[in-house]
């Protein structure tokens, strides 16, 4: 099977260099459609996005997201020493959001005198009725008191009015409603604002963004007051500046990989006929790549959006293994066609095998259900497959038109002495007790040193710095007590929300954790129950009073709490269209469906307690069906806990296609495992530097487990192959023809990555860095600790041992033509 991939990739190579004008004009063709394709791409930040509609969760969230008009808030804050600025600048701010498109509605005070004039709708039927005997039995006491015909034969104690009890018993149990949101003694005030639309929805948060910071200058905030800051707060604004961090993040990596990759070829060729070489196949492999992710995908996510930046550094690794081997071949005084052809054969095979280990173990990210890893194994797995097949075919057609054009002059290297190609390798027995150092490190690394980063802010955008923006978070808290994306449930009716909450709170009785599910308010909560009933005990109250009023009787706060009680006795019953119109635009959709808010102090930015939050509403049962929550908390949720496992199948399965592939290829137990150790020690060492250094794995990084076993295997593989084209040559021989395009190619692959540290987003920071510990970790692993174990096991440094052969195994071919 190897033998027959040899020949058809000589043939491949051969025939683009016997046509090349056809073949690349075939590739320009291919490279201007993949441009024009690619130029439709667009980021895509959302996390609701990435996960897959099989989840009933994110099936909620989107039906609630195409129900109702918008879905999340937002809030501009005013500060100032001054409070009556802060409150004329909101106020005129509020004033202008009418008439903005992007914005429902605002609130600067939420509409509690409609409530306070129907604060009697909310006393129990039992207690207005206890109410109503009370104010009898006053009125009584009051009349025998004031009466000098009645003459009482025992002590009568004075009944009193209840007003004062009423008061305290029914203001602990309204809904945890906040009315104004001012903070600092008013120095730190906001509006909260309703947008009419969605976060996820880019454009739109895009628009919003920009219209209501052109509406905030328009007004001129110092004008109000010198010092007036004014700051905004919300998923819209979080999205917005997350996508525009993103895209400056990727403009910035692209350049920067460009720049750096161009700056390391230059330095390891020294020509900049190979730059030119080298940089148009690449171009056109990855300008192809993107014509097909956007054929399959259509939009970039937040780790795909860096696929260029990453190509650009692991597709150059196949054009250097190539085009060094074509000019070691053409020094060994081959002509043009036959270098290409054992270029082709030899290093294409090994090339193959790399890439295949590559982009098999991107494709097993693409049986993922979290979008973010599926979608980068699909366009990285064929990525670098289509970069490989432009390095296998437009860069011989590019090196014969150059030959063509201007014979290149190329400096037979030094040969190699017999005694030299016998030569051992060096320190092999200290490498390896160096290596078993290092592994007892990695079981220690693994024993609960390397942890998961569970903390949203630790892995979002933060431009600023995390302190920074824990600091503005707690502050803003205290001026809005709740969270401004809900998790909420989706009802028809009122019999069917009352249902709903009832087992909300049964449910909310059996967690132990308080602060998990503190309240739960639908439209309903603001309209009580038996309201005819109650109109009715009013009814006669207000007539009782009418016949004798009890103002003379009382004096101080009894007195003004009586007015005011006689004031509420006219009310009469209203259901949830009457309602303030921002209450319901708040808990009912534009189809009358009604929903119910969940409430909860916990920290639902951090992983556990949304995990926590949506084990607790899971399988919700009521009015004879399940209820499944949606909310941006329950989304993250389901997130972490998709990528955990979907992240540890992806490794497994990798390693072990990996490891399949390298039986296929070297058909020996020894080779195979001597090819392999790199990458596991690689990784393990990587493992070591994460417990020390506490780099901490999650969602966003999770992704370069298996992306480092499909490039970390490359290097064990080409020092394997080149060293079992010439056993009787020796490990060290093998290894001073490859160590420098093992260590230009893993230089190339780091830069790759390297973009990404530069950046705001501390989720790809940290996926850089650990991609960059892991690649120079399989580059240590592949100069060191694989020689050395490669040369114990041919015998070498007195082992004994005889695990890879010494001399090379005559080809089938070579025996026939020999008789």
């Amino acid at each position: 099977m190897i033998d027959l991939i040899k020949r058809y990739l000589g043939r491949l190579s051969s025939f683009s260099a016997r046509r090349p004008v056809f073949v690349c004009v075939v590739g320009l063709i291919a490279t201007i459609v993949g441009i024009w394709l690619a130029l439709g791409l667009r980021i895509n930040s959302s996390l609701t996005d990435l996960l897959s509609n099989q989840f009933p969760e994110v099936r909620s969230v989107k039906k609630l997201l195409k129900d109702t008009k918008g879905l999340g808030y937002e809030m501009v804050t005013a500060t100032s020493p001054d409070p009556k600025a802060n409150t004329r600048f909101l106020r005129a701010l509020q004033q202008k959001l009418r008439k903005v498109p992007e914005v429902d509605f605002s609130m600067f005070r939420a509409p509690m005198d409609f409530f306070r004039k129907r604060a009697l709708m909310f006393v129990s039927l039992d207690d207005l009725k206890d109410v109503h005997k009370r104010i009898k039995k006053k009125i009584a006491y009051e009349n025998r008191k004031n009466n000098p015909l009645v003459v009482s034969l025992m002590e009568d104690s004075d009944p009193g009015l209840p007003f004062g009890k009423l008061e305290k018993k029914y203001a602990s149990q309204q809904p945890n409603v906040q009315e104004t949101y001012s903070a600092e003694q008013g120095r730190y005030q906001g509006l909260l604002i309703r947008p009419n639309g969605f976060a996820n929805d880019a454009i739109f948060s895009a628009k919003y963004v920009k219209t209501i910071h052109k509406v905030v200058e328009g007004l001129k905030p110092t004008s109000f007051h010198p010092k007036m800051k004014i700051d905004y707060h919300g998923t819209f604004t979080e999205a917005h500046l997350e996508f525009l961090g993103i895209e400056a993040d990727i403009s910035r990596s692209s350049m920067m990989t460009a720049f750096l990759l161009l700056f390391l070829l230059g330095i390891y060729f020294r020509s900049l006929r190979a730059l030119i070489l080298l940089m148009i196949p690449l171009g056109m492999g990855i300008a192809w790549t993107m014509g097909v992710a956007y054929l399959i995908v259509g939009y970039l996510n937040m780790i795909t959006g860096f696929i260029s930046a990453i190509l650009l550094g692991l597709g150059i690794d196949y054009g250097i293994h190539i085009l060094s081997r074509y000019q070691q071949e053409r020094a060994a005084s081959h002509d043009l066609h036959a270098a290409v052809q054992v270029t082709g054969e030899e290093t294409g095979t090994a090339v193959l095998i790399g890439c295949a280990t590559t982009a098999i173990a991107f494709s097993c990210l693409g049986l993922s259900s979290f979008k973010g890893f599926s979608q980068f194994g699909l366009i990285a797995g064929s990525g670098i497959l289509l970069c490989l097949f432009a390095m296998l075919t437009v860069l011989p057609a590019l090196i014969s038109l150059a030959e063509r054009w201007k014979p290149e002059q190329i400096i037979p290297p030094k040969q190699e002495s017999v005694e030299e190609r016998g030569r051992v390798f060096p320190f092999s027995k200290p490498i390896m007790f160096l290596a078993g150092l290092v592994l007892l490190g990695s079981f220690f690394a693994l024993s609960g040193h390397v942890k998961f980063e569970y903390d949203r802010f630790r892995i979002g955008y933060l431009p600023k710095g995390y302190d920074f923006e824990m600091k503005r978070m707690k502050r803003f808290q205290t001026l809005f007590h709740q969270s401004l994306a809900p998790t909420v449930f989706t009802v028809s009716n009122e019999k069917e929300a009352r249902g709903l909450l009832a087992a909300l709170r049964q449910r909310a009785a059996k967690v132990k954790d308080t602060q998990a599910l503190t309240q739960f308010v639908s439209i309903f909560t603001f309209v009580p129950g038996l309201q005819k009933e109650k109109q009715r005990v009013l009814a006669k109250i207000k007539r009782l009073l009418k016949k004798n009023d009890a103002a003379s009787w009382l004096e101080g706060k009894d007195k003004e709490r009586y007015k005011a009680f006689r004031k509420m006795l006219a009310v009469a019953p209203f259901g949830p269209k009457d309602l303030p119109l921002i209450l319901q635009r708040n808990f009912m959709t534009p189809a009358g469906d009604f929903l119910i808010h969940v409430m909860s102090r916990s920290n639902l930015s951090h992983g556990l307690d949304a995990m926590k939050l949506r084990t607790y509403l899971t399988d919700l049962q009521a009015n004879g069906k399940t209820y499944v929550p949606a909310g941006s908390a329950i989304v993250y949720a389901l997130l972490l806990n998709t990528v955990i496992w979907d992240g540890l199948l992806a490794i497994g399965l990798s390693l072990l296609i990996v490891l399949l592939l390298l039986w296929g290829d070297f058909r020996s137990f020894w080779p195979t495992a001597l090819a392999f150790f790199p990458l596991l020690f690689g990784m393990l060492g990587m493992f070591v530097i994460m417990a020390i250094f506490d780099l901490r794995i999650s969602f966003v990084n999770m992704v370069i487990f298996p992306v480092l076993v499909g490039i970390g295997i490359d290097n064990g593989v080409h020092l394997m192959h080149r060293y079992l084209e010439e056993p009787e040559a020796g490990v060290l021989s093998a290894w001073k023809r490859m160590a420098g395009p093992i260590i230009m190619a893993t230089c190339t692959s780091v830069v790759g990555f390297l973009g990404m540290i530069t950046g705001a987003h501390s989720g790809l920071v940290t996926l850089g860095i650990l991609a960059v510990v892991g690649l120079v970790a399989c580059l240590i692993s592949s100069l060191l600790v694989q020689p050395a174990m490669m040369e114990l096991g041919r015998g070498g440094g007195d082992s004994g041992l005889s695990l890879i052969p010494k001399s090379a195994t005559p080809k089938t071919s070579d025996v026939e033509s020999s008789e």
